[in-house]
Formats: C-alpha cells, structure tokens, sequence
C-alpha cells in the first residue's frame, strides 16, 4: 500500500478586531471517509495566536477554536491542508423576568434550540445564561402553571433582556383510521411541541420506555400539558404490525384549549422507487 504524504493545518487565531489571540484552545478533526482517525488532542495557541497541526493526511478538516475564558468561539469546516486563520466571534448573554399574570414566576425552565437547558429557582422571576451562541435563538420557557416561547437574536459580548409572560398549558387530541376508516386501537404516538411539553424530563422518559401515549378503543388519542405553538404528531402502530402503518398530524396549540388535529388515515410507507 502507498502511503500518503502528510502535510499540515497551521494559522493565527484573531479577535473581532483581526488582532491576534494568544491562549486559544485549538483542535482540528477530519471530515470525510478518506482520513479516518484524525482526530487531535486542542492545543493552546501561542501568545501572537498561532497554531499548527502536523502530520495529517490529505483531506477535509473542520477546526475549532475557544478563548480559554469559554466566552468566544469559532470554527471553520471542509477546509484542506494549509495555512486558515480564524476569527473567534464573542459569545451572548440572555437575560429576563419570567411572569404569569403579571406576577413573578418562581421555578422554571429555559432551554434554547442549542440544547441550552437550565432550571432556575428565583423568587423575583429572574435568569441569566452567559456564554450563548449568537444569531438567531428561539427559547422556550415552561413552568407547572404555563409556557411560552420567544424568537430573539443573540448579539456576541452583549446582554439580550426579555420580559416573558406565561400562558396556560394547551392540549391537543386526534384520531387514527385505517384504510378503511376503522379505528386503530394502541397506535403509538410521537409528539413535537415548538411551545414545550409539562413534565418534559418525565415525559421523555415514557417516550424511551416504551410507555408513551397511544390510542384507545376508538382510535382517538388527549395529550395535556402543551406549550402554545406549532405540534406535529406522528402515528405509527405496534412493531408486530406487518406492515406497519403510519401518519402524521400537524397544527398549532392555543393556551388553555384543546385543539382537535383530526383524523389521520394510516398506511404502509411507501417503497422507494
């Protein structure tokens, strides 16, 4: 077998302002098939902000870096062998009172579309998370007597402060048929909720072991404890179908109400042509 030269990934790492960054963490990983394994342990870049790789065969890399503070990060992806200066880009804080009824709430959650996901215990309503990815976020705040959601855009070194008010928990019911329009009875049910579900952490849980929600006798299926906002549900009947059929159902939860999706007609997935 030939062997393949090896070559290098070196550069500089930079501030907002194009100035060096000294003391970065730096770490380079492959991305295609071809360079298996070529995976290395970060290293600090030196005080004028450069940093290099040796060693590394032809391929695509991704290159990732962070201030050592953890309040500014930065990556480039699919990029070959050779010199790439990166420029580390400051990360957000999100800031804000959590209300129902115009009054502070005490526990809630927060979790944003990066997996940010945190609980607070304050009696004044209040939260704080540092160190946010910036760009555009959605959070989804829940709390047992309410949710609510909030798109916002995360500015890098500065603080985003929101005022949110909590509505009531919604639900959402629906039936599934067959073919024929019969009811399917233990269809499982597999819910996404853009406004949050009550007792996530439990409801997961369900979900995982096998003890999530189904239909009944009638083919009908309530959910309670949703979040205001978009909900898609997906149907599938029990893995000792064959074959197995499936549907999904979409719309919107409304605070304190119980939206019907309708009816879904459930059939076998369709081979590929």
């Amino acid at each position: 077998m030939v062997e393949r030269a090896k070559g290098k990934i070196s550069g500089v790492v930079r501030d907002q302002d194009g100035e060096p960054f000294g003391e970065a963490w730096v770490g380079v990983i492959a991305t295609d098939e071809t360079t298996p394994n070529e995976l290395r342990t970060p290293t600090l870049s030196g005080r004028s902000g450069t940093f290099s790789f040796e060693g590394l065969l032809p391929g695509q890399y991704n290159i990732y870096a962070a201030s050592t503070r953890g309040d500014a990060t930065a990556s480039l992806e699919g990029v070959p062998l050779g010199v790439h200066d990166i420029t580390l880009d400051p990360l957000g804080t999100i800031a804000g009172q959590v209300t129902k009824d115009g009054k502070p709430i005490e526990l809630f959650t927060v979790t944003t579309e990066h997996l940010f996901n945190r609980s607070f215990s304050d009696s004044s309503g209040r939260f704080e998370l540092e160190r946010v990815l910036t760009g555009p976020q959605r959070l989804v705040i829940t709390a047992p007597g309410g949710a609510a959601s909030k798109s916002i855009n995360v500015v890098g070194g500065e603080e985003t402060f929101l005022t949110i008010e909590l509505a009531e928990w919604g639900s959402i019911e629906g039936r599934a048929v067959d073919e024929h329009g019969d009811p399917l009875v233990g269809v499982g049910i597999t819910l996404v909720a853009t406004g949050g579900r009550r007792n996530s952490h439990a409801v997961y849980a369900a979900s995982t072991s096998g003890s999530g929600p189904v239909t009944d006798a009638d083919g009908r299926f309530f959910i309670e404890g949703i979040g205001p906002g978009v909900v898609q549900v997906d149907l599938v009947t029990p893995q000792g179908n064959n074959p197995q059929l499936r549907a999904t159902l979409a719309g919107r939860a409304t605070p304190g109400e119980a939206t019907d999706l309708g009816e879904a007609t459930l059939r076998p997935p369709q081979s590929p042509e």
